[in-house]
C-alpha cells in the first residue's frame, strides 16, 4: 500500500502503477493528508495502467492534484483494474485530456467510486463525462471498450456524471429532473435524471417516441409556455425540476 501521511508532500510523475513516470504498485493507495500532484501521461495520475492494476484508492485528507496528459483518467485506470476509489475528505482535483476525471478509460474497470465529503473537481478536456467511463479510445477503437461500477455520490447512485466538469463540495445539494412524454400516445419510458446543484451537466436524450413526430427538446410546461431546453442540452438545475417533451 501507499501511503501519504499528514504533512507530507510528494510531487510524484504518477502514484501506484502507471505506464511511464511512475513506479509499478499493485497495492492499495491512501492518502490521509499532505499536498499531493501526481501526472502521467498515459497512465493514470494515481491508480493503474496497462502495466498493471491497482488496489483501492481511499482519499480522507489532504490537497490532493491528479492531471492526465493524454488518455488515461486523472484518477483510476486504464486498461487495466481499480479495485475502488473512495473519497471522504480532503481538496480533491482530478483532470484527464482524453478521459474522465474519475474512473476508467481504453479498456479499463474501476470497480467502484464513492464521494461522500470533500471538495471535489473532477474534469475532462474532450471526453462526455466527467466521472465515470469513455467508452471508446479518442480513435474509435472497439477493443478499448471499458467499465465501471457502481457511482455513488453524497449518498445517491448515478450512472456517471455527463458534464466536462464536476464540482461537489459542502454547498452542493442533490436535485432531480422528471420527464413526462407529454402526449398520451407516446411511448417510451424515462427515469428521474440525478442533478448536482454546483455542476452544469447534460440532460439525458428523450427516449419517448410519437408517431410521426421527433422529440427536439423540453419544455417547464406543458403547453410550451415556460423555459425551452434543447434534447441533450447542458444545464445547471439548483431545485427539482419537471420537463415536458
Amino acid at each position: 500500500s501507499l501511503n501519504a501521511q499528514p504533512g507530507g508532500s510528494c510531487f510524484a510523475a504518477g502514484i501506484g502503477s502507471p505506464l511511464i513516470y511512475g513506479i509499478y504498485n499493485y497495492g492499495n493507495i491512501l492518502i490521509e493528508g499532505g499536498n499531493i500532484a501526481a501526472y502521467s501521461v498515459v497512465g493514470a495520475a494515481i491508480g493503474g495502467t496497462s502495466l498493471s492494476s491497482c488496489g483501492t484508492i481511499t482519499i480522507t485528507g489532504g490537497n490532493v492534484y491528479a492531471e492526465n496528459w493524454s488518455e488515461g483518467p486523472g484518477i483510476g485506470c486504464t486498461q487495466s483494474t481499480c479495485a475502488g476509489i473512495t473519497i471522504t475528505g480532503g481538496t480533491v482535483t482530478a483532470k484527464s485530456y482524453y478521459g474522465p476525471g474519475l474512473g476508467s478509460a481504453n479498456g479499463g474497470n474501476c470497480n467502484y467510486i464513492t464521494i461522500s465529503g470533500g471538495t471535489i473537481t473532477a474534469e475532462t478536456s474532450t471526453a462526455d463525462c466527467s466521472i465515470g467511463v469513455k467508452t471508446e479510445r479518442y480513435d474509435i477503437n472497439p477493443a478499448y471498450e471499458c467499465t465501471c461500477g457502481p457511482i455513488t455520490i453524497g449518498g445517491v447512485v448515478v450512472d456517471g456524471i455527463k458534464a466536462r466538469k464536476f464540482v461537489y463540495n459542502s454547498e452542493t445539494t442533490i436535485n432531480y429532473v422528471h420527464f413526462e412524454k407529454n402526449d398520451g400516445g407516446a411511448t417510451g419510458t424515462m427515469a428521474n435524471q440525478v442533478f448536482f446543484s454546483t455542476t452544469a451537466q447534460q440532460l439525458n436524450a428523450c427516449a419517448f417516441s410519437l408517431t410521426e413526430n421527433t422529440c427536439v427538446g423540453w419544455n417547464t410546461a406543458p403547453n410550451g409556455s415556460g423555459t425551452s431546453y434543447r434534447n441533450e442540452e447542458t444545464i445547471t438545475a439548483t431545485d427539482g425540476l419537471t420537463l415536458y417533451a
